[in-house]
């Protein structure tokens, strides 16, 4: 296969660029105006970021990285509805890149009427609108970006809030490193050595089968949703993921050689070297498993020494795994038929 006849002819939308500058996104990330209105409450007894989607990833990620460092809960909001705990005491955090998103606009006005201290993240649209109108401080994001593809737009400003309202150290640990590990994989990953990388050669591997993502406990479980998501949007195929240890209470029964799916299934280990003697020892044994009932699978090692450059050199994988794969399925991976069908039928209602 020709990876750069295959861009030009199938990526009608240029979807490769946001994966070649995506380490530089993290440095502007890092540029962008946070409102100083965010900084004065201080009586903070949780947080919630509401989000669907690719706006959502980012939430996850830092539940994810610095879930021992937040010293109040953080739960992320997938819906129309707020939990009930939320009141004067809470952050609500409101994500959506275009500013439109049905569930996300829910879910800001029912935040309003709590009193908890509200900050948007958004390109405009009504969410900017009505925050405006209401007297809630923005984070304006650069436009002309997927979603899914400004994950940095989304984690970046989001840990700079937290760190505002004093619930994260002042410095990013290891986003100079990120940025320099990013570049370094992009050199390896990007269509000039396309074909020789790592994510080609698993996008080939992967082709024609079920993909179902194994991730460890945190900071990298957020990963399982992040290749299972960029799977199912670049790529247009069905995908899943789970957790080591829960899986290891009930899916694990599923691998069996009487079992009609596993021929169709292709499991992806995200591994890191320095993952716990229990979680490494558990990601063993489920391999041996899967191979004694003929199950396919491969494993992928996080690069870097922060935690963050680790987390970001797998979530950088498993980008550039679905867009080689959109690419082998004849599969522009910028299409989203089916959400914009569901979203112009659910206007009609």
């Amino acid at each position: 296969m020709n990876i750069n006849r295959a861009v030009k002819t199938i990526d009608k939308s240029n979807y490769i660029r946001f994966l070649v500058e995506f380490p530089d996104q993290l440095r502007d990330a890092l540029a962008i105006e946070i409102p100083g209105t965010a900084k004065q409450k201080t009586d903070i007894h949780n947080i919630v970021v509401a989000g669907m989607g690719g706006s959502a990833i980012g939430g996850e990620l830092v539940q994810s990285i610095y879930y021992d460092e937040i010293p109040v809960p953080l739960q992320i909001v997938r819906d129309y509805n707020l939990p009930s705990f939320v009141n004067r005491s809470s952050l609500v955090i409101v994500s959506s890149y275009s500013g439109n998103t049905e569930e996300t606009l829910s879910a800001y006005g029912q935040a309003l009427q709590t009193g908890a201290a509200v900050i948007c993240i958004t390109t405009g649209g009504m969410l900017a609108q009505n925050a405006e109108r209401d007297g809630i401080p923005v984070v304006f994001l650069p436009k002309g970006y997927q979603p899914r593809a400004a994950v940095g737009f989304s984690a970046i400003p989001l840990l700079r809030i937290l760190n505002g309202y004093g619930l994260l150290s002042e410095k990013i640990s290891g986003i100079d490193e990120t940025i320099n590990c990013l570049r370094n994989l992009n050199r390896k990953y990007s269509p000039e050595n396309g074909e020789q990388s790592g994510p080609f050669k698993l996008a080939r591997r992967i082709k024609g089968k079920i993909p179902v993502i194994y991730t460890g406990s945190p900071p990298f479980y957020v990963l399982g949703t992040r290749w299972r998501c960029q799977l199912n949007e670049n790529a247009q195929i069905l995908a899943y993921s789970n957790t080591i240890p829960e899986l290891n209470h009930n899916e694990i029964m599923g691998w069996d050689k009487e079992a009609s799916n596993v021929g169709v299934v292709f499991v992806i280990f995200l591994r890191d070297k320095e993952e716990s003697t229990a979680i490494a020892r558990r990601m063993d044994i489920t391999q041996e498993i899967i191979r004694k009932h003929s199950g396919e699978f491969a494993e992928v090692r996080s690069t870097g020494k922060s935690v963050f450059a680790k987390v970001f050199s797998l979530l950088y994988y498993g980008d550039y795994t679905s867009y080689y794969l959109a690419l082998i399925n004849q599969k522009d991976p910028s299409d989203i038929e089916n959400i914009n069908y569901l979203k112009s039928k659910l206007q009609k209602l």
